[in-house]
């Protein structure tokens, strides 16, 4: 927890002083920027409540509520969109606020579950919130690989930014963002399958039963391929 809220507040803290910087190497100019700022800074200023901690959820094994995790800032979002965009008249800023809104949601949820419920799986202290070395550089060590390919996405998506903006069409903007957003939603199934099946290795082996994780590895590849093949 502590190392995700002090890189979440260098997150801001950076973000916001090189937020022009930040905008130029994402491809944001002309009509484009000053909305793109705007949704930047409400972005940036929640970036503190920007994950519920779904992965420790699961790895605690409550998959459902690993879901509402997921499930309940989406309709929040969707609920807050319209009234803040339309009904208040706040354009992009609204649809930052609902956005943050939304997650503001699942980090309060997750401070319930982990903090506050009576029947919570992990018992965590204020002492337990201290850094700790030893525990620190493996969460580091395991968290590169994910941090690095988060860091290559960003930036082939500010190369790509970058290149449409040269040409002045913003048209090519909106449709590269919808997209984009079209093809998280086809492989959102598979990202599913992919983090569904992890606390079941995960576990299997631990409980001494490498066999029960190859077959759940074994099943969650062929649930992927067989999707992959369905929606080309």
């Amino acid at each position: 927890f502590t190392l995700f809220w002090m890189s979440a507040i260098i997150t801001t803290v950076i973000g916001l002083s090189e937020l022009d910087l930040l905008l130029t190497m994402l491809g944001a100019h002309g009509a484009l920027r000053g909305p793109a700022r705007s949704f930047a800074i409400v972005v940036l200023s929640g970036a503190i409540v920007s994950t519920g901690f779904p992965s420790l959820v699961r790895a605690a094994g409550r998959m459902r509520f690993s879901t509402l995790l997921w499930l309940v800032p989406v309709m929040v979002q969707m609920a807050l969109d319209p009234v803040l965009i339309f009904g208040l008249h706040l354009g992009v800023q609204g649809a930052a606020l609902g956005l943050i809104g939304g997650q503001a949601v699942s980090a309060a949820m997750s401070v319930w579950f982990f903090f506050l419920r009576r029947d919570r799986p992990y018992h965590v202290t204020f002492a337990d919130l201290l850094p700790h070395a030893p525990t620190v550089r493996p969460l580091l060590d395991i968290g590169a690989p994910s941090f690095l390919t988060g860091i290559g996405a960003a930036a082939l998506v500010g190369l790509v930014n970058s290149t449409l903006a040269h040409a002045d069409s913003a048209t090519a903007l909106a449709a590269y963002a919808v997209c984009t957003r079209i093809r998280t939603f086809i492989t959102t199934p598979q990202l599913g399958i992919s983090q569904g099946v992890q606390p079941v290795v995960g576990y299997s082996y631990g409980n001494g039963q490498p066999e029960r994780a190859r077959r759940a590895m074994d099943l969650a590849l062929r649930a992927t391929v067989l999707y992959g093949i369905l929606v080309l």
